[in-house]
């Protein structure tokens, strides 16, 4: 999400090129308009998937908010998330997930990660293999 505005910051050689309102927004109701999910995610609505993140609101970098956008886009990182709800359930709690362990998490990522290098046809660049 930071990177999109920054990169046409610099493309275009313009400060304002990409708003992080425009960020944040391509982030979510956009980005699932894009993949053609428009109508189960991408916002907060009745009807659609809860898919959310809580942050801590106590953190240093969220003390002083002048613009909620900015903060989000620029700012935040994995200190000041606090919940990550997919589908109305809680999946991270402070941390660390809640229904798994780090150890299966690791264990179910790696097959799925190959997965992804060869049909991106990136295995000659990888050291999955």
């Amino acid at each position: 999400m930071k990177m999109t505005p920054l990169l046409q910051r610099v493309k275009r050689l313009q400060a304002t090129a990409l708003s992080a309102r425009d960020a944040f927004k391509m982030s979510t109701i956009e980005g699932a308009k894009a993949l053609g999910v428009h109508k189960e995610l991408g916002s907060l609505e009745v009807g659609k998937k809860a898919d959310f993140v809580v942050l801590n609101g106590n953190s240093p970098v969220l003390a002083n908010i002048h613009d909620p956008f900015q903060t989000i886009v620029y700012c935040v990182g994995k200190r000041e998330v606090r919940e990550v709800w997919i589908d109305g359930e809680i999946v991270l709690k402070d941390g660390e997930p809640v229904n798994l362990s780090l150890d299966q998490v690791v264990e179910r990522s790696r097959p799925l990660a190959s997965k992804l290098v060869k049909s991106a046809g990136l295995s000659k660049l990888s050291n999955l293999f």
